[in-house]
């Protein structure tokens, strides 16, 4: 049950239609408004503005004004369920006698708390016997709903920051240990009219060749484990190729640079050094 006022307070987006307003304060028939998720359920295929619905066989018929974004009202880790709007003073929907409780929701350009006063004394103004509750604002709600799976996550990403790290130091310490293996037949390649750019090229070449393949099989153990991560994920597919794709990206960039000083050392070697490298 909502003001009109309740979606630009909420900043709930307008999909299609309207939103209630005076105009529905008595309506006749009754209006209301709808989620997204309401209106693909019922209506797939069609434009559910204008529609009807009712939410038993003895209750009166719901005419649907607008259709609105769908919101996290259950947690963010949870699925949005279908939900419908109608205002307070509609009492003809047989729901308004089961409701034991109503959320006031105020939007303030002010800090907060200092309103809770003001809205308590004009709450007492209008009904003396009214009992206030669960003063909160709307961020300690949001943080409250997302705590179970942020600190799960935030460990997460300190493993993978970590693993990240070993990642691009074995890379490089491998590399390394390749090219001073290597110097004897570095000098050989120079001698004989190798440029640098090629010897570049090859320990480059070897080093993405490894990042190559351990990032190939990260990604088959990713699609298979990241399920177990639904969870966790808010507003993001399980298998979102954008995800999967910037994960490769950051990888392949840091394994580059774990390369590149290896594989530059390489290139500058001199090879009448390298010649008489034993």
């Amino acid at each position: 049950m909502k003001s009109p006022d309740y979606f630009s307070v909420m900043r709930i987006s307008l999909i299609r239609g309207r939103v209630l307003d005076e105009r529905d304060l008595n309506p006749a028939p009754s209006t209301v408004v709808v989620n997204q998720s309401l209106a693909r359920k019922i209506w797939p295929e069609e434009d559910a503005i204008g529609k009807r619905l009712r939410l038993k066989t003895d209750a009166p018929w719901l005419t649907v004004v607008g259709v609105v974004s769908d919101i996290k009202n259950e947690g963010s880790n949870k699925e949005t369920k279908p939900e419908l709007y109608f205002l307070y003073t509609e009492k003809s929907f047989g729901l308004w006698a089961d409701l034991r409780s109503m959320t006031l929701v105020v939007r303030t350009s002010s800090e907060p708390q200092q309103m809770a006063s003001a809205i308590r004394g004009q709450l007492n103004s209008l009904d003396s016997d009214l009992p206030i509750y669960k003063l909160q604002r709307l961020g300690e709600i949001v943080s409250a709903s997302t705590s179970q799976t942020r600190l799960p996550a935030v460990l997460l990403s300190m493993f993978a920051g970590n693993a990240l790290l070993l990642a691009a130091m074995g890379v490089y310490g491998v590399l390394a240990y390749t090219v001073a293996q290597s110097r004897h037949e570095i000098g050989v390649r120079m001698a004989l009219g190798a440029p640098r750019q090629d010897i570049l090229k090859l320990f480059l070449g070897h080093g993405l060749k490894w990042a190559a393949l351990g990032g190939s099989a990260g990604l088959v153990a990713a699609f298979i484990l990241v399920r177990f991560m639904r969870s966790m994920l808010f507003e993001v597919g399980p298998y979102d190729p954008t995800i999967f794709l910037s994960v490769a990206g950051v990888l392949g960039i840091v394994v580059l640079m774990a390369c590149y000083f290896p594989a530059s050392r390489a290139s500058s070697v001199d090879p009448m050094v390298a010649l008489r490298y034993e």
